[in-house]
């Protein structure tokens, strides 16, 4: 059971990010009762993991706890849902994957937000969605790692 634990993790963050990015595009808006769902299912296979430590579980809440310090202060120039997202996320993958996958979804955002200024299909202070990009951020670690 344990050998299978890793790829049921990695399969499980797939499938919920998927669904995130969806959600996202077709709604802008992620709902507390499905991000409380991923929160659930992280913190289950967390436990039933070998890797569980209370020092390796608070670190693993670094990155989404940044980045809902930085929506705070940009008052919500970063969605508190997006913020979430990554709190599951570091729970699922540590903190080291999290924020590689952050820096990959930051990179991708930036190049398709400059791609529509350019094309002008979006205004400067238009809204994107974030979680497909954080869906792509989280293949990109896949198949990094």
């Amino acid at each position: 059971m344990m050998d299978l634990l890793p790829t049921l993790t990695e399969t499980v963050l797939l499938l919920f990010f998927f669904a995130a990015a969806l959600i996202d595009l077709r709604t802008s808006r992620l709902s507390i009762w499905f991000l409380i769902s991923g929160l659930v299912a992280g913190l289950l296979l967390l436990f039933l993991s070998e890797r569980f430590t209370v020092k390796g579980f608070l670190f693993a809440l670094i990155p989404g706890t940044a980045l809902f310090l930085i929506a705070l202060l940009t008052k919500q120039a970063v969605g508190y849902g997006d913020c979430l997202l990554l709190l599951i996320t570091g729970i699922f993958l540590g903190p080291e994957r999290t924020i590689l996958q952050f820096f990959i979804s930051l990179l991708l955002a930036g190049g398709f937000s400059i791609l529509l200024l350019v094309l002008q299909k979006k205004g400067r202070r238009e809204d994107l969605p974030f979680a497909p990009f954080l869906l792509a951020g989280y293949v990109g670690v896949l198949i990094i790692s």
